[in-house]
């Protein structure tokens, strides 16, 4: 799998990922209704991540390595139906 294909599958989970947050336009039952929405959506990923740190995701893609970028494409799918795409430096690694 090259770089354009790796790009292809992250530019694929950022679209249903999209998908799946609710409406901004729902009203009602904000949290932090003075935020700037894009604030709120930042805030929400943050508590997201730190909540997935004691589990387990139930489905891992075979990592993508890109020679060219030194760059680990990682996918997983968690319990909850989401599903996440980082890139790893791997000089790091």
């Amino acid at each position: 799998m090259g770089v354009k294909d790796a790009l292809a599958v992250v530019e694929a989970l950022i679209h249903l990922l999209a998908s799946r947050l609710p409406s901004s336009r729902g009203g009602g039952g904000d949290v932090w209704p003075g935020f700037d929405p894009s604030m709120r959506r930042d805030l929400e990923s943050i508590r997201t991540m730190v909540a997935r740190q004691r589990q387990t995701p139930i489905r891992e893609w075979p990592l993508v390595y890109d020679e060219a970028l030194e760059l680990v494409l990682v996918v997983r799918e968690w319990p909850d139906g989401s599903i996440t795409a980082y890139c790893i430096d791997n000089t790091n690694v």
